[in-house]
């Protein structure tokens, strides 16, 4: 007969088995894991060598994108300096060519009142009143003022002299309305008195005693205008040198050869006020 073993035994028996096959699922998992350390290290070796390859390059492509933008920052600079340093010589020869300018129309005037006064005083009729002696003078003149730019760079570059260059353009238009004025007034009077004789400019006439009373006053009104006109545009004229070799001296200083070799008329300066321009 047979009889078949214990349950109990049966069981002991299968669980022999499966710990015998977990055991060599262990020794296979382990043979393989130590198959794989090689490739393993090798593997990390790559890992890492490929990221520090690309942080290297990154931080070496970061420094000359870095070195690209400061060198064309620097180039840009450069390039805005001098587009700078052409638009302050434009602006320094604009406002030499104005000076030039003021100087020649109150230069003008200056030597048409002094011509007017030589004149009478070498006729003999230097006694007459100042006004009699001085014709008008005809013709529009424009203004000439300083541009906004203009007068920023009299700031900066001439700190101590910005004051008497900014006030030129207004002491040359005052001189310019003063002589108007006085035209104006020369010519309405001359209407109303009947010329009797004329020589050239010179007209000579006679006013009886109710004539000069009415006149008087338009007479003394011109009379109040010549003596303060004569005076200013002999300081004008000064002014206008001074200003002139101010903007020239600043001009040689900054730019050297390359400002504009501009000169006023050697003769036209000689003949009234040299320049008040300290040496530079």
């Amino acid at each position: 007969m047979r009889f078949s073993a214990p349950s109990w035994r049966r069981t002991s028996d299968s669980r022999r088995r499966q710990g015998r096959s977990r055991r060599g699922y262990a020794k296979a998992i382990d043979s393989y894991a130590y198959a794989l350390l090689p490739s393993l290290a090798k593997l990390n070796g790559q890992i890492w060598s490929t990221l520090i390859g690309a942080g290297v390059g990154a931080v070496v492509g970061g420094l000359v994108t870095l070195c690209i933008q400061f060198a064309n920052l620097r180039v840009m600079r450069r390039q805005e300096a001098a587009a700078q340093e052409k638009r302050d010589l434009a602006t320094v020869t604009a406002m030499l060519l104005k000076a030039a300018k003021m100087f020649s129309t109150i230069n003008h005037i200056d030597t048409h009142l002094r011509a007017a006064v030589e004149h009478a005083r070498q006729d003999g009729s230097a006694r007459n009143p100042p006004w009699q002696m001085v014709p008008p003078m005809v013709g529009k003149t424009p203004e000439i003022t300083f541009s906004d730019d203009e007068r920023m760079l009299a700031v900066v570059d001439m700190p101590k002299d910005f004051i008497a260059v900014l006030e030129i353009p207004d002491i040359r238009n005052s001189l310019i309305d003063l002589v108007d004025e006085y035209s104006r007034w020369r010519v309405e009077l001359a209407g109303l008195m009947p010329a009797v004789s004329s020589e050239g400019t010179l007209a000579t006439t006679e006013l009886t005693a109710d004539e000069y009373q009415r006149l008087t006053p338009r007479m003394l009104n011109l009379q109040s205008l010549i003596d303060p006109m004569i005076q200013q545009a002999a300081n004008a004229r000064t002014d206008a040198i001074t200003v002139f070799d101010l903007i020239k001296a600043d001009g040689n200083r900054r730019f050297g050869a390359a400002f504009p070799r501009l000169e006023l008329d050697a003769r036209q300066v000689s003949e009234g006020g040299r320049s008040r321009a300290p040496a530079r």
